[in-house]
């Protein structure tokens, strides 16, 4: 709200009598922007054209927190942890830096972290895809299957256009999914830290799966996809990740 309302807080603005002297408020009431009263610093108030180029302002802002994190925090250095990665399995494949007890070899470098943050990042890729991941469409259908017991409908409820924060959401439930799946990226990107349904895969994840890794060499490279992560369903019926 700083970032999109912050520039304007000069003006002086209300409606009804309620003095929008926050960006909270601004935004809470934005809604109803045409019935805003608004002045410049010197108590002139804005003329039309001026007050619909705000709204307009207002209206094509856009808080990109996500897209400049998303870029800097892991599209930027992917390359170079992957080959980490694969250096590190390489070298374990080899026998390298590796401890045998009995008939089980150990290796150090393939730790217990490094499969955590391995298994973190599938699942941050995962829901950057929005709508691959079954787990989080299942509990979003949980949620609305128990409010359309209550309100009949409710899911499948068309938005109005100008209700949108975003095209493609069209109703109640693609906006709730759309929204939700922002949140878990959101906490993510701010603190390094998994929330909601994500977490719950985390935890799940490595508590009760083994990643594997598979090689490849030059002369028969894997084939690559804009998809670094998703959900593939074996013919038995279980789910990978």
């Amino acid at each position: 709200m700083n970032e999109i309302f912050g520039l304007t807080m000069h003006l002086k603005a209300s409606y009804e009598g309620e003095v929008l002297d926050t960006v909270f408020k601004r935004n809470n009431r934005f809604g109803v922007f045409d019935q805003w009263e608004i002045e410049d610093d010197k108590g002139n108030p804005l003329t039309i054209d001026e007050k619909n180029l705000l709204k307009e302002y207002f209206s094509e802002s856009r808080y990109v927190f996500i897209e400049k994190e998303w870029d800097s925090q892991y599209e930027t250095n992917w390359r170079t942890y992957i080959k980490d990665v694969e250096n590190k399995v390489r070298q374990t494949n080899a026998g390298v830096n590796c401890q045998k007890n009995g008939n089980q070899t150990k290796s150090k470098l393939i730790t217990t972290d490094l499969i955590s943050e391995i298994i973190k990042l599938l699942i941050i890729f995962d829901i950057r895809g929005f709508l691959s991941d079954p787990f989080i469409n299942q509990k979003v259908d949980e949620v609305f299957d128990s409010l359309d017991q209550c309100i009949s409908g409710f899911s499948d409820m068309e938005l109005e256009p100008d209700d949108r924060m975003h095209p493609m959401e069209t109703t109640t439930k693609e906006a709730f999914r759309h929204q939700y799946i922002l949140h878990n990226c959101y906490d993510i990107l701010k603190g390094n830290k998994m929330s909601g349904t994500a977490e719950v895969m985390w935890k799940t994840y490595k508590q009760n799966l083994v990643p594997n890794f598979c090689l490849t060499d030059t002369a028969h490279p894997f084939v690559t996809s804009e998809h670094p992560a998703f959900v593939n369903e074996l013919p038995d019926g279980k789910m990978e990740l």
